[in-house]
Formats: C-alpha cells, sequence, structure tokens
C-alpha cells in the first residue's frame, strides 16, 4: 500500500499537481528503457509477490552493482582492510539486462482542467558529449531571472537526474493548458537562443561547480555532510565525470557550442505535461 501511494504522489496524485507534471513530461522525453513506466504501474506493483522481491534482491543487489564510497578523515589502509573483511566473500552477483530504449513520445499530456501545473522537460546531454559543457552553460542561463522578468523554476540535477532538464510553472488564468506549455517553449528558445555574454561559462562552473567536482571540496562542506561528497564522488565515477577537464572545457565554450547546445531545447525535442490542482 505505501509503494502504491508513493507511485500515485509521482503522478498527481493526492495534490501534487507539480510533481506529477514534472514526471509525466520526463516520461514522454525519456521514456523508461524496454517500455513500462517509473515507479512502475499500480496494477502491476499490487501483482508482485514476496518470492519475486527476494529473488530479485539475492541476484541483482550484490558487489557487481554497487559502489562503496568513504568520506571523512580516517586512515585509508584499516579501512580498506575491514572492507574486503567484511565484503570479500560476498558472491558478486548478476547485472541487470540491459533493455533496449524506447522511443520518446513528445506530445504534451494533460490530466485534468482547470488551474495546475505544467512542466517542460528537455532531454539533456550526458556528461560524455561533446556538448555537455555549453549545455550547463544554458543551464545555468535558465536558471536566472531574468531583466524584468519572473523568476524561472527550472530544476537540473547533474547527478540525481542528469537526463533531463525541467522548466516548471502554472496555467495563468484564462489559458489553456497547451497554450501554457507552448507558452514555456517560446520563453525557453528565446533565452537559449542568445548570445553568449562575458563571464557565462564561469557563472555555470560557480552553479554546477560542487556536483560536479570543478573545485576539492571544501572542509566545512566535508564537515557538515560527508554522505553528500561520497555520493558525489560516486556519481560522478559513474557518470565519468573528470571535474578539471571539465572545468577545461566550460572555459573554451564558444558561441558555435552554445547554437548547437540550444539544438536541444528544440520544440520537437521537448515534452509538456500539465495536471490540474484539487
Amino acid at each position: 500500500p505505501r509503494l502504491l501511494e508513493e507511485v500515485g504522489n509521482m503522478f498527481g496524485a493526492r495534490g501534487m499537481s507539480e510533481l506529477g507534471a514534472m514526471n509525466r513530461a520526463i516520461e514522454r522525453v525519456r521514456p523508461p528503457a524496454g517500455g513500462g513506466r517509473r515507479g512502475g504501474l499500480p496494477e502491476e506493483i499490487a501483482a508482485i509477490t514476496l518470492d519475486e522481491v527476494t529473488a530479485y534482491w539475492a541476484t541483482h543487489y550484490k558487489p557487481a552493482n554497487a559502489r562503496l564510497l568513504v568520506a571523512g578523515r580516517f586512515d585509508v589502509s584499516a579501512v580498506r582492510t575491514r572492507i574486503e573483511a567484511a565484503f570479500a566473500e560476498i558472491p558478486r552477483g548478476t547485472a541487470p539486462t540491459r533493455n533496449t530504449p524506447s522511443a520518446p513520445a513528445m506530445e504534451a499530456v494533460i490530466a485534468g482542467t482547470g488551474p495546475g501545473a505544467i512542466s517542460l522537460a528537455v532531454p539533456a546531454p550526458l556528461p560524455a558529449d561533446p556538448g555537455y559543457a555549453a549545455f550547463l552553460v544554458l543551464a545555468s542561463r535558465l536558471a536566472k531571472t531574468p531583466p524584468g522578468g519572473a523568476q524561472r523554476n527550472v530544476s537540473y540535477a547533474p547527478l540525481d537526474r542528469p537526463e533531463v532538464l525541467l522548466v516548471n510553472g502554472t496555467v495563468k488564468t484564462g489559458e489553456s493548458p497547451v497554450d501554457a506549455i507552448d507558452r514555456l517553449r517560446a520563453e525557453v528558445q528565446t533565452t537559449v537562443g542568445n548570445a553568449i555574454l562575458p563571464g557565462e561559462p564561469d557563472s555555470a562552473a560557480a552553479a554546477f561547480g560542487f556536483f560536479l567536482g570543478l573545485e576539492p571540496a571544501p572542509a566545512q562542506a566535508l564537515a557538515a555532510n560527508p554522505y553528500g561528497i561520497a555520493f558525489g564522488s560516486g556519481r560522478r565515477a559513474q557518470l565519468g565525470i573528470d571535474g578539471p577537464s571539465l572545468r577545461a572545457a566550460l572555459r573554451s565554450v564558444t558561441q558555435a557550442d552554445l547554437r548547437r547546445a540550444a539544438e536541444a531545447f528544440a520544440a520537437e525535442r521537448s515534452a509538456g505535461a500539465f495536471v490540474a490542482s484539487p
């Protein structure tokens, strides 16, 4: 029952219209590999048996699919010895089968009528993409309040959810959800189409530097949140992010690079969703 409730909330139940719009838009622009829906379909979740859960756990929750990160002040040799003693004998397990990616479906999703939340999902390049640094510059630009404009609600988590950028908003009085999504698209297109400004690569480095390892983590951050430091280190290793190389790439971003990166924001590549408030 708890899982069914949480999956319902993901897609807009119990008044969570903004979360619902975001997840519905993501499902369109970055569908789960092999089909289905993130979090699962309620009727399939309700049919899962305990034996199926324990069998999956026993097969896949093993060292072959895990990284162990340690952060803090410690003796590396002593900790390595303790880790090996605790985990070396555990069977490596089996890596999950990689599904063939599903084709995205870009049409807008409309759930309900009346006031509510809209979200526009934009496919983001992964760190290995040559245009990644330029995309970071545009993501940083979008997150800033434009001169004389209303602040945008932009969500881009380069470690937690690196494959998508979200621009969120609301439907204005007298506006249809489809018109609201089109308005959001037009605002995004205008913003990413502007010429590069002095200092924009540095602003992007400052905005994402802590997450992407562009600078060594300050001692106070390590003391306050060693888990965050360990998590960031592990995700950067998984994603193949090298902080010094990325910083050099940011410093060399050109107008031509931004123009190519802006193609990710093209209207035909983004997906919009609307979920009504109760």
